[in-house]
């Protein structure tokens, strides 16, 4: 079977938000996320807001020393999906190796739906209802979206850490917001946009805002924007908890402008660092491959 990387988005786009990280974007479902952020900042306002400011080294410092550390995640997490106005909720079961693989087992009412598995150089895909494969190089990602994506973004995205995403090049800012009692750090980074059709590269501006709670230095919300391809991501992370020596969001909410609206939400039910928890991705051997055409 073969799909058309430009015309056939739903059955990749199915997948891709879930390590994008994240987000959910009808009005009344936006509404909340907002009042999420304020419930913070008002908690902050009644201790006098007082927010020491910070040089953006430190800031970067303590913004890094905050980050969730692990060799190896286990997470149990319950999703709300939705591409344009079609909406899905799902169950799923994601294990991350640092550096290595992020494996996802999807499953609606305890029913196998799919399986996912990104490591540094492939995306393979297993769709269980339609009794298909998708096997790719990683690449495929940064194809798709025009712009540079790998396996440490897209871990980094589902905990909430920075992704690293700091260079010499980039002209980094910061600055205290006294009003909403946040820190902000925020960079234009030059990347190198893919031209799939005409199969050349050229410099791409790249808009970053990161903020941050000053209380334990987590990341509230990490915005990509590119105002020249009309595309972003925006995540959001709250219901920051101390569980199983775990201090991270439990919920994490994406929302994803790639021609097509994605919105995805993640609430984390239970994490584990560091088990030894088997992977199992094999992919049965009458179903049918998914070929993606790039041309």
């Amino acid at each position: 079977m073969n799909i058309h990387l430009k015309n056939n988005l739903f059955f990749i786009l199915f997948f891709i938000p879930l390590f994008f990280l994240n987000y959910h974007c009808k009005g009344k479902k936006k509404s909340q996320r907002k009042k999420d952020v304020v419930i913070i900042s008002d908690s902050l306002q009644m201790q006098n807001c007082k927010v020491p400011s910070l040089k953006t080294s430190e800031l970067i410092q303590k913004m890094n020393a905050a980050e969730l550390t692990f060799k190896t995640l286990t997470i149990k997490a319950q999703c709300s999906f939705t591409l344009d106005e079609n909406a899905e909720d799902v169950d799923l079961k994601i294990r991350i190796i640092k550096d290595s693989l992020i494996w996802v087992h999807i499953d609606y009412l305890s029913i196998d739906i799919a399986r996912i598995l990104i490591t540094n150089d492939s995306l393979k895909f297993i769709n269980y209802r339609q009794k298909q494969y998708l096997s790719e190089p990683i690449d495929l990602l940064s194809k798709l979206l025009n712009t540079e994506v790998d396996l440490t973004l897209l871990q980094a995205a589902l905990v909430g850490n920075s992704a690293e995403f700091y260079s010499d090049d980039d002209k980094i800012r910061s600055f205290t917001d006294k009003e909403s009692c946040i820190y902000h750090l925020s960079t234009l980074k030059k990347r190198k946009l893919r031209k799939v059709e005409e199969g050349k590269k050229e410099l791409n501006k790249i808009l970053q805002n990161i903020t941050i709670q000053p209380e334990n230095f987590k990341i509230l919300t990490n915005v990509f924007q590119e105002p020249e391809q009309n595309r972003s991501f925006i995540a959001e992370y709250s219901d920051f908890t101390m569980s199983d020596s775990i201090f991270a969001p439990r919920r994490v909410d994406i929302r994803l402008q790639v021609g097509k609206k994605v919105d995805v939400k993640l609430k984390y039910v239970r994490m584990e660092k560091n088990a030894n928890t088997p992977i199992s991705f094999k992919i049965p051997p009458k179903y049918e491959r998914v070929v993606v055409r790039k041309d």
